[in-house]
């Protein structure tokens, strides 16, 4: 966990977005991780939420750091309607 924290340069000015659930590995690495370095740790449930979801909850909160599946990923970044990319560093 160090070595995301360290990786990513995660702090407290950070706000972490997992769209894994806390029952599997990634999402418990994901929040142990984003705690540890003292960085807000935002849920989304992807199943109830779709594309527009995801991109509101990056804009609204101002989502700094985003793990997630390459095309999900690119799909935010790219999307030129909610501009949720600006946020993101990671």
């Amino acid at each position: 966990m160090s070595q995301s924290i360290n990786s990513a340069h995660i702090n407290s000015d950070d706000r972490f977005l997992t769209l894994t659930s806390l029952c599997t590995i990634v999402g418990v690495r994901d929040s142990i991780t984003s705690l540890l370095a003292g960085a807000s740790f935002y849920l989304l449930d992807t199943q109830n939420a779709g594309a527009r979801e995801v991109h509101r909850v990056i804009r609204d909160g101002q989502i700094s750091i985003l793990f997630a599946f390459p095309a999900l990923l690119r799909s935010v970044v790219e999307s030129s309607q909610s501009r949720a990319g600006d946020f993101l560093r990671w």
